[in-house]
C-alpha cells in the first residue's frame, strides 16, 4: 500500500495583486470581479430595455421589475417611507 504525503500548501492565503492609490490598497481581483457583474448587469439591463414592451413582458422584463421591486421594499423596510428619497430606482 503506497501512502501519499503533502509536502505543503501550495497555494498562499492572502496572496493577491494589490495596487495603492492614494494611501488606499485595492485588490485586483475583487474589481476585476466587479467591473465583469456591472458590464453583466448593464448589458442585460439594456437588453431588457430596449425589448420592453406594454402588452406581455419578456422573462428578462419580469426579472428586472422583481428586483426593482425587492430593492425598493428593502429600502422602504430599512429608512421608512423617505427613503425612496435617497435611492434612485
Amino acid at each position: 500500500m503506497r501512502v501519499l504525503m503533502a509536502t505543503g500548501p501550495s497555494i498562499t492565503i492572502g496572496d493577491q495583486p494589490t495596487f495603492k492609490l492614494f494611501g488606499l490598497t485595492f485588490d485586483t481581483y475583487v474589481i476585476v470581479a466587479t467591473l465583469i457583474a456591472a458590464a453583466i448587469v448593464l448589458l442585460l439591463g439594456w437588453r431588457a430595455s430596449s425589448r420592453a414592451s406594454s402588452g406581455v413582458p419578456s422573462k428578462l422584463q419580469l426579472f428586472f421589475e422583481f428586483l426593482i421591486e425587492q430593492v425598493s421594499e428593502l429600502t422602504n423596510s430599512v429608512l421608512g417611507e423617505e427613503g425612496s428619497n435617497y435611492v434612485g430606482i
